[in-house]
């Protein structure tokens, strides 16, 4: 089913949270997605970046999920293969599965990139190529574990590019 999102008016609740003092607030939104892209899209969801927001649609009700907002626009988004679970990423890392959008501000998975999955539950994370930190994490979805599989070097000293082959 193809949804056209771009006129689309939407009464939600726009899920707020502050990442420092671990708070979280409903506050009821109405709004137009005319600014909306697309991160990542299944069949099921559609999952969309919109300035400092980041939410997740679901087709077939028509209906807006949950909405997190975050400092910077995010750079990347998965939605998971088995669909019970979503990342987004800029600089910070949103996840997505029990049906709780959260934030994760972990110093080392700052300033991603780009996302792959590797597993049901398992993605790999790129974080910034170009900075000193660049590095490839891996995370577990589940247990939201992390172990670092190696710097990543290969942009270090070049001109920013779109396209980042890992």
């Amino acid at each position: 089913m193809l949804v056209d999102v771009s006129k689309a008016a939407v009464d939600c609740s726009k899920v707020i949270v502050d990442p420092l003092l671990g708070t979280k607030s409903l506050e009821k939104v109405s709004l137009r997605m005319s600014n909306a892209v697309p991160l990542d899209e299944n069949d099921l969801y559609i999952l969309f970046k919109e300035f400092e927001d980041v939410f997740l649609f679901e087709k077939d009700t028509n209906k807006e999920l949950w909405r997190v907002s975050m400092q910077g626009e995010a750079q990347c988004g998965i939605i998971g293969l088995v669909e019970e679970w979503a990342l987004a990423g800029g600089e910070l890392l949103i996840v997505w599965r029990d049906d709780e959008p959260q934030i994760l501000d972990d110093p080392e998975l700052r300033w991603i990139h780009d996302l792959r999955q590797v597993g049901d539950y398992e993605v790999e994370i790129l974080i910034d190529p170009w900075s000193s930190q660049s590095a490839i994490w891996r995370l577990d979805i589940k247990s939201l574990s992390k172990s670092k599989m190696r710097d990543f070097k290969d942009y270090e000293d070049k001109e920013y590019t779109e396209k980042v082959i890992w």
